[in-house]
Parts: C-alpha cells; sequence; structure tokens
C-alpha cells in the first residue's frame, strides 16, 4: 500500500513539473509596448520642467495583468538613470525638477505574472530651452507670497500652464516662448499681470501682489479687467524702432481697470517701485500717462517698464526691451570711476511698500546713517553709497552708473542703471534673505563704454525681530514709583559679520490735561548737551532697569532729534496712571573688515510724524504699550 502511495505522488510531482514547464514554455511575454503620453511624445520638445506626465500600454497574449519597472535619464542614451521604478502596477507616472533645455529618454519594461518580461524602445523629449523663474512677493521688499495662483500665457493669449508658488514664493516654467504673460492671483491679493517677459534679464523676477484694498476675490467682476495700451513714438511722431534706439523718445500710456486707476510709472531698466531714490521716473496719477524718456546713460538692450496700478492694487506691467545705441568714447583713461563708500543693510520688522520715497541716502557717508526676501510681512533692502563725480576730479563726468549684485563675489548680475547724479540706491530685490551674504559693485558709463567695477563691499542682513513688554503689567496698579521695567528681544540674533548689538530707548507718556508728556532716560554727551540715555545690550538677554538708576527727563521732537524740556520727578508720581513702551529698538552689527553695517529695526514711533528717525522710510510703530498706575510707595 505505501509503495503504491509512492508510485501515485511521484507521478503526481511528474505532470506537476511537466505541467509548468509548458506554462512557462508556451507563455508568451507581453507585446504591443508602446509610449501613450500626450505630451511626452517621443521626439517632443518645449515641455515644463514640473508634471511631466509619462504614460505607456503593452498587452498580454494571456490577458495576465501586467507590472511595470521605468527608467528615466538625461540625455540620448543615459548611462545611468534618475528614475528607477518597479513594480508599478498603473501605466503612467509623473516626473518633475527637471532642468531646462535638457533632452531626457526614458523607457520601461512590461513584465506577466509568470516573469515574462519585455523592454520597450527608448523614448526621447527635451524641456523648453528658455528658463522663466519667478518670486511672488508681498510688495516690492517684501515676503514671499505662497500658494499664489501663477499663469503662463503665450503673447498671443495662449494658457501654457498654472501653477502654485511654493513656500518660498518660487514658481518655475521652462518653455520654448522668447517672451511670455503671467497672471499672479489669490484670494485677498490684487490681481497682478506681467506682459511682455523675456528671460534672462534677472536671475529671480519679482511678482508683487499686494494686499487687495476693495475687492479680495481676485475672480470679482471688478478685476476682471485691467489693460495697458502703450504707444512710443520718435520726438518727431513716427514710429519707435525698439531695435534702434538712438534719441529720446515719447511713451502715452492708457490703463483700462474696472476700479479707479491710481498711477501709471515708466521707468528705464528698474521696476518703478524698487528704487527710493529718483530715477527720473514717469508717473501720472490718472489712467492716461503722456511724457519723453531719456536715454542718457543707457546703452545696449535695455528694458523699458510701464506700470499701472488701481485702486484694489490691482497691477500690470508691460515690458518693451529697447536696443539703445550710445556714441562711442574713446578717452576711456580719463574716465570717472566711482569710489567706495559702503553698504548698509536695512530689515524692518513691519513690511512697508516702497513707490518713490526720494535720496534718502544723499551727502551721506555710510557711517553716518542713523539706523533710520524679507521675512514675511517685513522688508527687508541694502542701501548702496558710492562717491559720485565732482568737477574738481578732472575726470570726465560718466553719462550714468551700472549696479551690480552678487551672491558668491564672483558672478555678478546687473540689476540697475542710475543716473550721473544718483551717488546711492536701495536695493529691495526679493532675492535677499536674513543671513545669506551679498556683494555690491558699481561701474561708470559713458557712450558705449563701461568702466572696471569698483566693489563697494558685501553684507550679510539680519534677521527681523520684536520685544516683549515684562513688568510693569498691562492694567497693573498699585505699582512702586520706583519701578523696574522689563523687556527683552523675541529673538537674538546672529551675525558671521560680528557680534550684534541691541539699542532700546524705554519710553513713559502720561496725560497732564490735554497734553501727552513723554519722558525717557537722558544723559549729558561731551559738549554739554543733553541727549537720549539709550540702553545697548550685546547679549540679546532681558533687560531690568530701575527707574532711579538713570536721569528722566520730559522731552519733545526737534525734527526727529528728542529735545530734553528738563528732568522728571525722582520717582514716580503716586496714583499716576503712565503707559509705557520703548520709543525705538534696534540691533544693529558693523563688519569692521569692511565697514558694512546691517539694521534691524523694531520699533521708531511715538505719535503722528513724530519718530526718532531711526527709520527712513517712514516710522515702525510699536505692538501695544503697558498701561499701569502707580501706588503712593
Amino acid at each position: 500500500m505505501k509503495k503504491r502511495f509512492y508510485v501515485t505522488f511521484t507521478a503526481f510531482l511528474l505532470v506537476l513539473f511537466i505541467f509548468t514547464s509548458c506554462t512557462q514554455l508556451f507563455n508568451k511575454p507581453p507585446e504591443q509596448l508602446k509610449n501613450e503620453s500626450e505630451l511626452a511624445k517621443d521626439g517632443a520638445t518645449g515641455l515644463d520642467i514640473d508634471d511631466i506626465v509619462l504614460k505607456w500600454s503593452a498587452t498580454d497574449p494571456e490577458g495576465q495583468t501586467l507590472t511595470y519597472e521605468l527608467y528615466v535619464g538625461e540625455g540620448q542614451n543615459p548611462t545611468s538613470w534618475i528614475v528607477q521604478e518597479k513594480n508599478l502596477t498603473k501605466a503612467e507616472y509623473s516626473i518633475s525638477g527637471l532642468k531646462p533645455n535638457t533632452t531626457y529618454s526614458w523607457k520601461f519594461v512590461a513584465k506577466d505574472p509568470q516573469g515574462a518580461n519585455k523592454e520597450s524602445t527608448l523614448f526621447k523629449f527635451t524641456t523648453g530651452k528658455n528658463s522663466y523663474d519667478f518670486i511672488t512677493v508681498e510688495y516690492r521688499s517684501g515676503g514671499p507670497e505662497e500658494n499664489v495662483d501663477v499663469s503662463f500665457y503665450k503673447m498671443d493669449g495662449t494658457l501654457i500652464k498654472t501653477k502654485k508658488s511654493n513656500s518660498e514664493g518660487i514658481v518655475r516654467l521652462a518653455s520654448d516662448e522668447e517672451e511670455i504673460k503671467v497672471v499672479a492671483k489669490k484670494y485677498g491679493r490684487a490681481v497682478s499681470i506681467i506682459e511682455g517677459y523675456r528671460p534672462g534679464f534677472t536671475a529671480l523676477k519679482e511678482i508683487p501682489i499686494r494686499e487687495a484694498r476693495l475687492t479680495p476675490d481676485p475672480e470679482h467682476e471688478l478685476n476682471k479687467v485691467l489693460k495697458l495700451d502703450v504707444d512710443l513714438k520718435k520726438l518727431d511722431g513716427t514710429a519707435l524702432d525698439l531695435s534702434n534706439v538712438d534719441t529720446n523718445f515719447t511713451v502715452q500710456a492708457t490703463l483700462t481697470t474696472n476700479q479707479q486707476a491710481q498711477n501709471i510709472i515708466v521707468s528705464l531698466r528698474t521696476v518703478p517701485g524698487s528704487s527710493l531714490v529718483s530715477q527720473n521716473n514717469l508717473v501720472s496719477s490718472t489712467n492716461l500717462l503722456l511724457g519723453t524718456v531719456s536715454i542718457f546713460g543707457h546703452t545696449g538692450v535695455t528694458p523699458l517698464y510701464v506700470v499701472g496700478l488701481d485702486r484694489n492694487s490691482n497691477r500690470i506691467e508691460r515690458i518693451y526691451y529697447l536696443n539703445i545705441k550710445s556714441a562711442t568714447y574713446e578717452n576711456t583713461s580719463n574716465l570717472y570711476v566711482p569710489e567706495k563708500v559702503g553698504v548698509l543693510a536695512l530689515t524692518r520688522r513691519l513690511g512697508l511698500e516702497l513707490t518713490g520715497v526720494k535720496e534718502l541716502l544723499k551727502n551721506k557717508e555710510i557711517d553716518q546713517i542713523e539706523p533710520l526676501a524679507a521675512p514675511k510681512g517685513s522688508n527687508l533692502a541694502v542701501a548702496l553709497v558710492w562717491k559720485g563725480w565732482t568737477s574738481d576730479t578732472g575726470k570726465d563726468q560718466p553719462d550714468g552708473y551700472r549696479l551690480y549684485r552678487s551672491f558668491d563675489g564672483e558672478n555678478w548680475e546687473l540689476f540697475a542703471r542710475v543716473t550721473n547724479t544718483t551717488t546711492s540706491f536701495w536695493d529691495v530685490s526679493a532675492q535677499l534673505v536674513p543671513g545669506k551674504k551679498v556683494w555690491y559693485a558699481v561701474s561708470s558709463v559713458k557712450g558705449n563704454y563701461e568702466s572696471e567695477k569698483v566693489v563697494l563691499g558685501d553684507v550679510v542682513p539680519l534677521d527681523a525681530f520684536n520685544f516683549e513688554l515684562i513688568t510693569p503689567e498691562n492694567k497693573s496698579v498699585n505699582v512702586s514709583r520706583n519701578p523696574t521695567f522689563s523687556w527683552k528681544p523675541t529673538k537674538k540674533l546672529t551675525s558671521s559679520e560680528g557680534t550684534v548689538k541691541y539699542y532700546y530707548l524705554p519710553l513713559l507718556v502720561t496725560f497732564v490735561q490735554t497734553d501727552a508728556w513723554l519722558i525717557s532716560p537722558f544723559t549729558k554727551n561731551e559738549a554739554g548737551a543733553y541727549v537720549v540715555d539709550e540702553i545697548v545690550d550685546e547679549e540679546g538677554k532681558q533687560i531690568d532697569l530701575k527707574y532711579s538708576d538713570k536721569e528722566w527727563h520730559v522731552y519733545w521732537f526737534s525734527g526727529t532729534n528728542p529735545e530734553s524740556y528738563g528732568k522728571y520727578t525722582p520717582i514716580l508720581e503716586a496714583g499716576q496712571t503712565y503707559d509705557w513702551t520703548l520709543g525705538y529698538a534696534y540691533a544693529m552689527v558693523k563688519d569692521e573688515s569692511d565697514g558694512s553695517i546691517a539694521l534691524s529695526i523694531a520699533s521708531d514711533f511715538f505719535w503722528s510724524s513724530f519718530y526718532y528717525g531711526k527709520d527712513p522710510w517712514g516710522s515702525m510703530e510699536q505692538d501695544y504699550y503697558n498701561k499701569f498706575t502707580t501706588g503712593n510707595n
């Protein structure tokens, strides 16, 4: 019986082996392997760098379910693969983060459950030759704005693609288009349009998307019309040939909007609103602008920016590229070359839109300047100062100056051209980041000649910070008439350029009848005059200041200078209510190697136009005052 079972079982195994072998022997591999991609067809060009959807198909003769291996590599015949996916159950795969102007090859392997497989041929596609790199920002010099819908169009209005800006405000597109139109939208933000943009003039093009002032929904009917009609002509009234501009020309711009028009601004080379110094911009406060543009100091291909703004802060920017022809300058050895003064980085805790503050730094040395792609809600800018031409130099006066920026000290980007009477400039690029070193240089231009670059220096911008008031607490009562004022910065700032020092001026405000009395510590300077006695700290620690440790004065402002009216009481008055805060608070670090300065302003404000002059763009208001009432002791 056992023998019979053994023979039967052996025969069963033999039959199973033969059946399995025959199944594998006659099993056919997958067939009809095809590229089914809608955009990434074999030989396709001009593709974007993101969301490349690869699709394919294969059939199995036995109708079995197939799995796939996918390989994607750079070049015509890759020796290595940047994508290697195995056991894919869906004949589809999306890839992003590719390089512009690059050919990629890909293939797939189809496998059936029995292990039979077949490899496809090699398919190829090429990404767009032009890289369009943008950053969406709250406003010029402001922080990044994420989750903005950015739509890219051909100049004929055909939609290329819509993408969202990332957490850093960055959005990129690769395309074969030589010029594009961009429309940026986000709820709560005004619409921002850029027309006629070409890549290569800036490393990162800013798209300001300001807070909507009237209508927060960008799809609302009031925001659906934003148009800028521009007519450029020679002075004799004939059409301007953009490829050959050799004289001044006129511009007529008309802004059409469903909202009320606010401004039209025209500028050569510098985007309007990106500078705090006068650039001889043309400005109109209506929907129509007429004016003459001077080409003096410009040469070569130069962008002309026409920007229209309406009351909702909707913004449209039209760019024209002019090939400006300049006279030949031959006496190059006698051209005046600018001299270095320095650079100063400014971070403001509260953001401010920049549209045209005039020459704040004129005739000031860099170390005489009072602390007058920034963190969100703040400003970050760098002031450049150089010594310009004067008649006593004995040199030829330049037509203008060119300004350069670098983030490695070697590769320079031309970012602005200014007139020959300008000796200072604010760089408000969104590429500026706290803790990221930036270098600056300036050169002279006359006719078709440019001098060597003069490096102005480098600076590392500081981060933004605020302060916290600790004691006396808000609404506290029976406070000692000799209280201890305690506060601390919300953030300890550090810098690779040296020790960051904090500067504070405590401020008491008390109301007597209809007058507000300002009270702060004062001391005598070397000349015997009373000046504010500010608190300086190098550790970013909590400050504890006893009232009796300082001499407090009642004062008011002479311009932005606090002027003492006399000493206040040795101890505070009994039963009196006071508000207290920090009149100003800022941090500063100076690089002793090149004299550059980095500032971070947290507050500089009392009321209306009264402030201490630490903030050059206006007054930096405090978030709060603590109110307290003294007792009898």
